[in-house]
């Protein structure tokens, strides 16, 4: 939580298992300064510590079989018949969950088909949504690709659903969260629209991003006690968490021509980078200059274009659009673990082209190297991007000017480090930019043979912007649901 000299309502939520009861618990706020508080003090007032009647993240999932009898007859659709909702009538428990928020609008007028719908109301946060239990599909039906659709409007506004399919494995403590690729979060607005995925999508099934290999875990019951589907909202909303209607609901495993009896593989369209580190120069290689990679595929969550006339060199360029701070505060991403680990803790750089997609477009984004493993963002200055190509980064022969050099390079990590562009908060449009010549290396002696302020070999001829690197150390504290209000002393 970010703490400014103005009154704010914070909320912080998390589960507590009767395990935990048995000790001592304890609320603690734990402070991080930023470096420019000098400890000043902070205020806190109207202090709450309740517990949730909503739904969500704090409900059990129904282990009782009885409540929702799949019959798994129709292998395109095995929660048949209760993703239409035609099989409900007032009053009943929707999904088997004792849960207020969860209704059944019984008016043909908001409904995708038939007659009725699921009205999702009384949302405060993103845990409070509508949660099916799956738990004897799977046990049923194994491990494997599980596969979702369904249909969502709004009352009015928009608002962002990611499903989540939550495997349990014998605790609440023990789960994991399987997601559609790119933890796939739509926006519903006041018209039905079709979200999820095809049948002949075959690659787009719930996975977990395995880092090490590069590769999709697919879902796995060994062990499993319990499963749900949890139609996660947004962290947070501006306009609040807005009434959503759900209809016409899919879920289902894959099976014999599903897709016309194509065989299952991987999105062709999606890349996982195999570096080889043969170019010390460019740790990226060969997909730095986008030249290698096939137009139309998906890269560091962009889509690699090819037109000469618009790419800064040669004919391929990486273009980020669909920019949306309301699903994610980042788009493009370069996971950097395996680099760092694979060449060492040290002095490293970057160095790309930007420009924004549109002529007239201009947007300010903030590049960040993020570990997760210990929370640390080593931040750089913002980058204001405009309709013209230009270098940011810095150039080989600014030896100096290397990602966190107050603090003599990066280390080592075991978790996950990211280099992200991060969409600024005070802009009101987000165009779609372009990315172009993109590099990310550690120290080598190479770089002498380069003179100070001198443009990376064979990407042009101005001198880049040169980041001042500072590093901010984060924590995630884990309480119970918790609203408070903050201010730091003017």
């Amino acid at each position: 939580m970010t703490v400014t000299p103005e009154w704010k309502q914070y909320t912080v939520r998390c589960d507590i298992s009767e395990e935990e009861l048995n000790a001592t618990v304890n609320l603690r706020f734990i402070t991080f300064y930023s470096g420019d508080t000098n400890g000043e003090p902070l205020y806190f007032d109207d202090i709450s510590f309740i517990k949730s009647e909503q739904g969500g993240e704090t409900d059990e999932p129904d282990d009782d079989p009885d409540k929702l009898n799949y019959t798994m007859s129709d292998k395109s659709n095995l929660i048949a018949p209760y993703g239409d909702f035609e099989s409900y009538k007032t009053g009943d428990k929707i999904w088997g969950q004792d849960n207020s928020i969860l209704k059944l609008s019984a008016d043909s007028s908001v409904a995708h088909s038939g007659n009725n719908s699921l009205l999702v109301t009384g949302r405060k946060t993103k845990y409070d949504t509508a949660v099916l239990n799956v738990t004897d599909i799977l046990k049923a039906k194994g491990s494997g690709k599980y596969y979702l659709s369904f249909y969502a409007k709004t009352k009015s506004g928009t608002t962002g659903i990611c499903p989540t399919l939550r495997c349990y494995y014998g605790s609440r403590e023990n789960y994991k969260d399987y997601y559609l690729p790119g933890h796939y979060l739509v926006t519903a607005d006041t018209s039905w629209k079709q979200l999820g995925v095809e049948p002949n999508q075959t690659g787009y099934y719930f996975s977990q991003d395995d880092k090490t290999t590069g590769s999709f875990i697919e879902v796995n019951t060994s062990g499993l006690s319990s499963a749900e589907i949890i139609f996660y909202g947004n962290l947070e909303e501006e306009d609040g968490f807005a009434d959503y209607y759900l209809d016409d609901i899919k879920f289902w495993k894959y099976y014999d021509g599903q897709a016309g009896n194509k065989p299952i593989e991987k999105p062709s369209v999606r890349i996982e980078p195999k570096y080889k580190y043969n170019n010390k120069l460019n740790l990226l290689d060969p997909y730095g200059n986008f030249e290698n990679v096939a137009s139309g595929s998906i890269l560091w969550n962009g889509t690699v274009m090819e037109d000469a006339s618009a790419a800064h060199g040669g004919t391929k360029y990486l273009k980020i659009s669909g920019r949306d701070p309301k699903k994610t505060p980042f788009d493009f991403c370069v996971y950097v673990t395996d680099i760092i680990n694979a060449n060492g803790a040290g002095k490293y750089y970057y160095s790309c082209w930007l420009k924004t997609a549109e002529k007239g477009k201009e947007t300010t984004l903030q590049p960040y190297l993020y570990f997760h493993e210990t929370g640390t963002i080593y931040e750089m200055p913002p980058i204001h991007v405009t309709d013209k190509w230009q270098q940011f980064g810095v150039s080989y022969g600014d030896i100096e000017n290397y990602i966190n050099n107050a603090g003599g390079g990066l280390p080592l990590t075991s978790g996950v480090a990211e280099f992200r562009f991060y969409n600024s908060k005070n802009e009101e449009e987000f165009p779609a930019y372009l990315v172009d010549d993109m590099a990310f290396w550690r120290y080598t002696d190479e770089q002498l043979k380069y003179p100070n302020n001198s443009a990376l070999p064979g990407t042009g001829d101005t001198a880049p912007i040169v980041p001042i690197s500072v590093v901010f150390c984060l924590a995630v504290l884990s309480s119970a649901c918790m609203v408070l209000k903050l201010r730091r002393k003017v």
